[in-house]
C-alpha cells in the first residue's frame, strides 16, 4: 500500500498542488485545512507523514505536532512544517517537538517533491512502489 499523507494546510490552491504534486508520485493524500481538522484526520486514520503549516488556522502546526506527539508517541511519524518566507522558524521547538524539515513558502513543487520522497525513503525511480527504499 502507498504511504498516507496528511496536509495540514489553510489555502485550498496550496492543498490542491500539493495533492496533485504527490499523488502523481503515487501517495495518497488527504488534505484539511485547519489544525483541529487535521488532529481529527489524524485520529481517524495516522499518515506516515505530516505536513501542517506553521501557521494554521484553529490550531498552528507546532501545537498541532505538540498534540499528536503527546497522544502517539509514534518514532516513525515523519512532519515536514511549511512556514512563510517572512517568518523565522522555531529551532527550538523544531527540536524539542522532533519536526525533521523545513520548506519555505513559497516553494517549487520539484522541491516539494524531494523533501517529501527523502522523509519517506522514496527514490525517483520507485514512483509507484509500494515498498520504501
Amino acid at each position: 500500500m502507498s504511504p498516507r499523507v496528511l496536509v495540514a494546510e489553510g489555502s485550498t490552491t496550496l492543498q490542491a498542488l500539493i495533492r496533485m504534486t504527490l499523488e502523481g508520485d503515487g501517495l495518497i493524500v488527504h488534505c484539511v485545512g485547519d489544525g483541529r481538522a487535521a488532529l481529527t484526520a489524524w485520529r481517524e486514520e495516522p499518515p506516515r507523514l505530516l505536513i501542517a503549516d506553521a501557521a494554521l488556522p484553529g490550531m498552528d502546526g507546532y501545537t498541532l505536532v505538540e498534540h499528536l506527539r503527546a497522544e502517539t508517541p509514534d518514532p516513525g511519524l515523519q512532519v515536514l512544517l511549511l512556514t512563510s518566507d517572512h517568518e523565522t522558524p522555531d529551532l527550538e521547538r523544531l527540536d524539542h517537538l522532533g519536526i525533521q524539515d523545513v520548506l519555505t513558502k513559497p516553494f517549487e513543487q520539484h522541491d516539494l517533491l524531494e523533501r517529501v520522497r527523502g522523509m519517506l525513503g522514496r527514490r525517483a525511480d520507485t514512483i509507484g512502489d509500494d515498498a520504501p527504499t
